[in-house]
């Protein structure tokens, strides 16, 4: 006499909700018998929507979730099989997740101060996805405030030094047309790759003037000594340099008027304004003030007598 069991299936390891597309997924499941007949070693198959079977194994497995983002389901079938006298009937669990794209991150550095108009200029980008797929030969793209496309970089072969999966390259960007403060964007769409990423973007910022005109050279020396000021930082407006062994430090500007500011350690210029009109050497007259460190012992003197 043929006998039938019902038989049923269960996960006994959660999967999680929501996952990255194609990240590796394990389920571990079991195959019981309402008689308690022993079913180890039987075959349960995973089944897509389509009838597709994307995995076949026995108790824990492992296969990749679905590449494309969104809502998926599959079903756990044990098939069923017959032994002896005893028929074990089939059974079947519907399981459900959602895939997620990679998360990304995108950086813009190292720009020029300032960017001269009418030219173009070159900046860093780099982009890490969050679970580390190589990205290398991918686009990262600039925009202006309007979003029109000024400017593309290509990531490199290599990751940044010291990084496994931050890869960056090189931009080529066009240049403003006029003067001013310029609030622009990178963007990573990560549509040419395979698995689903997300887009990512970055915010920057960076003047742009005129074309220089004139050098301009700052000689600080030092008021007491006479002697050169090394590593101080020197302003004209909004741009930077710091002076040499020699005490100079040279800029290429464009005609006008200029603030200019000078501070090091232990000395401080006075603000002054100039005029560039010709190339020209200005020499600057540093007096002497505290030292960081003096500054740091007068403090903590200060504050013992205060508190006696």
């Amino acid at each position: 006499m043929i006998r039938t069991h019902q038989t049923h299936i269960e996960i006994t390891q959660s999967i999680p909700p929501e996952v990255e597309v194609g990240a590796s997924l394990v389920l571990k499941v079991r195959v019981a018998c309402a008689s308690g007949c022993d079913l180890r070693g039987q075959s349960v198959q995973v089944m897509a929507a389509d009838g597709a079977v994307i995995a076949s194994e026995t108790g824990e497995f492992v296969f990749a979730a679905p590449r494309k983002a969104g809502e998926h389901g599959w079903s756990l079938v044990f098939p069923g099989h017959e032994t002896g006298n005893v028929i074990h009937e089939t059974a079947s669990l519907s399981i459900s997740l959602r895939t997620i794209p990679h998360k990304t991150s995108l950086t813009v550095w190292d720009l020029p101060s300032p960017v001269v108009t009418n030219g173009s200029f070159r900046a860093k980008v780099a982009v890490k996805c969050s679970a580390r797929c190589p990205l290398a030969g991918q686009f990262v793209e600039i925009q202006d405030e309007t979003e029109t496309k000024i400017g593309t970089g290509k990531l490199g072969e290599t990751p940044w030094e010291g990084t496994d999966a931050l890869y960056w390259g090189d931009a080529e960007i066009r240049a403003p047309a006029t003067p001013g403060v310029f609030f622009w964007t990178g963007k990573f769409s990560g549509a040419e790759l395979e698995l689903a990423h997300e887009e990512a973007s970055a915010n920057f910022s960076f003047r742009a003037d005129t074309p220089p005109e004139h050098r301009v050279t700052i000689k600080v020396i030092a008021e007491d000594t006479r002697a050169p000021v090394e590593n101080a930082e020197v302003r004209l407006g909004f741009y930077f340099a710091l002076t040499d062994q020699a005490g100079l430090a040279a800029f290429d500007l464009p005609k006008g008027t200029h603030d200019l500011r000078i501070r090091a350690d232990g000395y401080k210029g006075p603000p002054t304004t100039i005029e560039v009109a010709e190339d020209v050497t200005i020499q600057v007259e540093a007096a002497k003030t505290l030292t960081e460190t003096e500054s740091e012992q007068r403090a903590k003197q200060i504050e013992s007598a205060s508190w006696g």
